[in-house]
């Protein structure tokens, strides 16, 4: 168990606890806490009542500040440029906006591990955009899905964990499909 405290004036206070996880796959927990520049925090690790004794590691890694985690805190994204990015924590969520300057249709290459939790929204819009066709899963652990956007336009892109697939890094690149290109060679 691990208790985090800031301390402000004359009293210890929990620190705000933003997720908890259970990492089967490397049998650890994952806990995310805010910590805000200039305060001090005490850490106490303790072992479960039930247990007399026992090892441990301890690591504390920085996360992204501030976060992208709701529309209005979108990163700015240059479609040219390819996205790498991280999914730290569960509930963690990324928000991209891009523009565009022409009408066309994109080829989106992107990690598999976010082959279902990828969207695309217009700017004020609520509802998912639909892809052009099926997915295409590539032999290199990507996945390949066409989308169509329209010239001076305002989209965001949402990603976020689910809950059967691993945490980390994830990569996202657009690549301009030719308009004259039939609608089967569109992967390709």
């Amino acid at each position: 168990t691990v208790l985090v405290y800031e301390k402000p004036r004359f009293f210890f206070q929990d620190s705000r606890l933003v997720d908890k996880t259970r990492d089967l796959a490397d049998k650890k927990w994952i806990e995310l806490f805010y910590f805000e520049k200039g305060k001090t925090y005490y850490i106490n690790l303790r072992l479960k009542e039930s247990l007399k004794y026992g090892t441990y590691t301890f690591k504390i890694i920085p996360h992204e500040v501030p976060a992208n985690n709701f529309r209005e805190t979108a990163y700015v994204w240059d479609l040219k440029k390819t996205l790498e990015g991280k999914l730290d924590y569960v509930t963690d969520t990324d928000w991209f906006k891009f523009e565009t300057n022409e009408t066309i249709d994109y080829k989106i290459i992107y990690s598999r591990e976010i082959a279902d939790a990828i969207f695309f929204y217009e700017e004020d819009s609520n509802k998912a955009l639909p892809p052009l066709d099926e997915k295409l899963y590539l032999v290199n652990n990507t996945v390949a899905e066409p989308y169509h956007f329209e010239e001076n336009k305002t989209y965001y892109m949402r990603i976020n964990h689910l809950q059967h697939r691993s945490l980390g890094k994830y990569i996202v690149r657009f690549v301009k499909i030719d308009p004259r290109m039939s609608l089967l060679r569109r992967y390709y």
